[in-house]
């Protein structure tokens, strides 16, 4: 076999084709033409030539440039950047929480806030927030709304019960402006502490 390659094994698939296609003339035919009834197509049958067109040189860069002309660009698909989600309730919220996104230690928080909307951005893309006295502009994918429960509407100095007893305590851990207020499920005020004669009392 005059193939140069030591491994002659890689050659042989070549060489059985060109025997099976080639044409004996005993019986007027080739081996692949008795076994599958048509010849084999040989690898340089696979490219056809082209055909010979005579077209004009002015035609044919007139019909190429249409051709261009009419090509437009297709959106690619950016699957390496992948789009943000922004929550629905953010253009309501009025307070939001901020994502952190340094590494973080074990057990921290992946979200830091509440924080106080000031403005935002005539694009939406951007809102400003009153972290620790300060503005600092953070991007909208970076937070998600927080939700905040409603203050109580109670009177700063609500008058106690009618059968409220006072009990004299000489120490707390509650300093003498504050009033702990103690309630149960209904709302109902069973008892809180009140300060009285720079002492305090719990009135029950």
């Amino acid at each position: 076999m005059a193939h140069d390659n030591m491994h002659w094994t890689d050659a042989l698939p070549l060489v059985l084709l060109g025997i099976r296609n080639a044409f004996k003339e005993d019986i007027q035919a080739t081996t692949a033409e008795l076994v599958f009834g048509e010849k084999l197509r040989l690898p340089g049958e696979l490219i056809a030539a082209p055909p010979d067109i005579n077209v004009e040189k002015s035609e044919f860069a007139a019909t190429l440039q249409q051709h261009f002309q009419r090509l437009r660009p297709v959106p690619a698909s950016r699957h390496a950047n992948p789009s943000s989600f922004v929550y629905r309730d953010l253009a309501q919220a009025t307070h939001v929480l901020l994502r952190v996104d340094k590494v973080r230690r074990s057990l921290e928080a992946p979200y830091t806030g509440p924080y106080r909307i000031i403005s935002r951005s005539d694009d939406g893309k951007s809102i400003v927030l009153d972290i620790k006295g300060k503005p600092n502009t953070v991007s909208i994918d970076r937070v998600k709304p927080a939700y905040l429960i409603a203050q109580d509407d109670t009177p700063d100095d609500p008058s106690p019960p009618h059968d409220a007893v006072p009990i004299c305590l000489e120490k707390t851990n509650k300093k003498c402006q504050d009033m702990l207020w103690v309630k149960i499920e209904n709302g109902r005020v069973i008892g809180f502490l009140e300060c009285k004669n720079g002492k305090k009392d719990i009135r029950s």
